[in-house]
Parts: structure tokens; C-alpha cells; sequence
């Protein structure tokens, strides 16, 4: 009886951890991707309908029009520029939109990139809208 109660603990432990495990893998791997989906195509139209030449007030709207819930706006890593990112996933997949302005206010550049760095553009991404200054 009692070799009989171990052997059915074991089993339990081991079903137990395997679910922990396959739960945790979804949860990293697939959940975010699946999650941010929506956030990518939102990023892509906003990637077309910002044109070189726009002004802040232009690109807000359009960013407005396209904003999803689990997007973050935030201050670019170039003087006046925006960046507008989705929630990390694994394997550099999510996007990140980046767009400049030149002194006068008008968009210089637009750029989707991962979020690994303005230099690694997301395969499948649009292509870029005039050149970062570097």
C-alpha cells in the first residue's frame, strides 16, 4: 500500500508541474503575441498615414485615430521625437513606431523598429519615411 500511495504522489507532482510549466510557456510565448496583435496593425496604419512634412498637431490626431490600449507613447531618444510601443514579447517582436521632427515641427522620419533598438527593423515592418539623423 504504501509503495502504491508514492507512486500516485509522484504522478501527481509530476501532472502538477507539467501544467505549471505548459501554463507558463503560454503565458510567455503566445499570450503576449496573441495579445499585441491588434496593437501591431494599429502601429502599421499609423506608420502609413504619418507623412514626412505632418505637423505635431497632424500626427496626434492620426496617432489618436490609431491608439490602442496597450500602447505607451513616450519621448524619443532623439531631441522632439515620439515613440509609440506595445508590451514586450519574446523574440523581439514587438514594434515600436518611432517618429521625428525636424526644428520647425514636421515629421522628418518614421521609422517601425523592435524594441531592441532603433537600428533593427521588425521583419515584415514598413519600410522607413525619410532618415534618422544618427
Amino acid at each position: 500500500m504504501r509503495r502504491f500511495s508514492k507512486r500516485i504522489l509522484e504522478t501527481v507532482v509530476l501532472v502538477l508541474v507539467l501544467a505549471l510549466t505548459g501554463h507558463l510557456g503560454d503565458a510567455l510565448f503566445f499570450k503576449a503575441a496573441r495579445l499585441n496583435r491588434p496593437a501591431k496593425l494599429a502601429l502599421a496604419e499609423m506608420h502609413g498615414e504619418i507623412q514626412i512634412g505632418d505637423s505635431e498637431a497632424e500626427v496626434e490626431e492620426k496617432v489618436a485615430r490609431n491608439l490602442h490600449e496597450r500602447h505607451r507613447i513616450r519621448n524619443g531618444w532623439l531631441p522632439g521625437s515620439r515613440e509609440i510601443a506595445m508590451p514586450p514579447e519574446l523574440g523581439a517582436g514587438d514594434w515600436v513606431l518611432y517618429i521625428a521632427f525636424d526644428p520647425t515641427g514636421k515629421v522628418s522620419a518614421v521609422a517601425m523598429r523592435t524594441d531592441d533598438g532603433i537600428y533593427r527593423p521588425p521583419k515584415g515592418g514598413p519600410p522607413d519615411k525619410g532618415v534618422f539623423a544618427r
